[in-house]
């Protein structure tokens, strides 16, 4: 009985302790100095390290930790923080409001937070920021006026987002050198220009190989007789060379003669690698013309 009571008790006294961890991050303390603000990126199951071999510039990765909007605040007391990556993290609008403070940041990883287009509009002063990774997040058309002051941002990637191609297409016209992915309307238009050239250079290969077949067909049954007739040429060039006379006429006769079977001994090959290309052609054809409908049909 006293040991069925002190189990009791001792449960009892468990599930009154509060517990910290089990996807909970402790309590946001404002850090003193960086190595403070590296101890509790840590202890919330972060880590920072350097983003190159050469240079002093720091990456932070804070994917899939217990991270939460305020805690973004640690970062606020490192220097030359330029990778942050927060994959699947508790970070909403109020987190980017932090992030938007540092100013030397050139890729952001924002995949699958809980961040929205009103959030977007905290990352305005981030002049260096070149990469941005908003995938599976929250955000659609009007959230991407936000990003058109970033004017060093080269790749955006918006996978999984509400994002049209309207929406692209507009940010287009003020950053035209911005890399989108996905884009589906570059990517169709790239598409149905690779279908074009291949087509065009089909069409050409169609003509390349009926000229090799008619030569085929004409030229490969006249082997033998070509043959025959440049062995007669080499034996008369013997003869005149025998004689001591001029031997032109006859050298030229020979010359004609072997570029004729030549020509014939060749056209059984020539038709048969057009074959192969041709055959590769409409290979290529087939599968840009499928790459083609894939894109338009979503």
């Amino acid at each position: 009985m006293i040991s069925v009571r002190c189990s009791l008790a001792c449960w009892l006294l468990l599930v009154t302790i509060p517990v910290v961890g089990l996807g909970q991050a402790p309590p946001y303390k404002p850090a003193a100095d960086a190595a403070e603000a590296i101890k509790r990126i840590e202890e919330i199951g972060g880590s920072v390290r350097k983003a190159a071999l050469e240079g002093d510039a720091l990456e932070v990765d804070l994917r899939s930790s217990a991270a939460t909007d305020e805690q973004l605040q640690y970062l606020l007391a490192l220097k030359n923080v330029a990778v942050v990556r927060l994959r699947e993290c508790r970070i909403g609008d109020a987190g980017l409001v932090h992030l938007g403070k540092i100013a030397g940041l050139k890729k952001l990883h924002l995949e699958k937070t809980q961040i929205t287009d009103a959030g977007l509009k905290h990352l305005a002063g981030l002049k260096e920021l070149e990469v941005l990774n908003l995938f599976g997040c929250g955000i659609s058309d009007p959230g991407l006026n936000s990003l058109q002051p970033l004017p060093n941002l080269k790749s955006l990637f918006i996978t999984e987002t509400k994002v049209t191609e309207a929406g692209i297409a507009a940010l287009r016209k003020t950053m035209p050198k911005l890399v989108v992915v996905p884009d589906r309307a570059m990517e169709r238009g790239q598409a149905e220009a690779a279908w074009d050239t291949a087509k065009k250079a089909l069409a050409e290969m169609e003509v390349r190989f009926q000229a090799a077949k008619k030569d085929a067909e004409v030229l490969v049954p006249k082997v033998a007789e070509l043959k025959k007739k440049m062995d007669e040429a080499a034996k008369k060039l013997n003869e005149a060379k025998g004689k001591g006379g001029d031997v032109s006429e006859a050298q030229a006769a020979l010359k004609v003669a072997q570029q004729q079977h030549s020509q014939a001994a060749n056209a059984a090959k020539n038709f048969e690698l057009a074959q192969k290309h041709l055959a590769a052609y409409r290979q290529l054809e087939a599968d840009t013309r499928s790459r083609v409908e894939a894109l338009r049909a979503k």
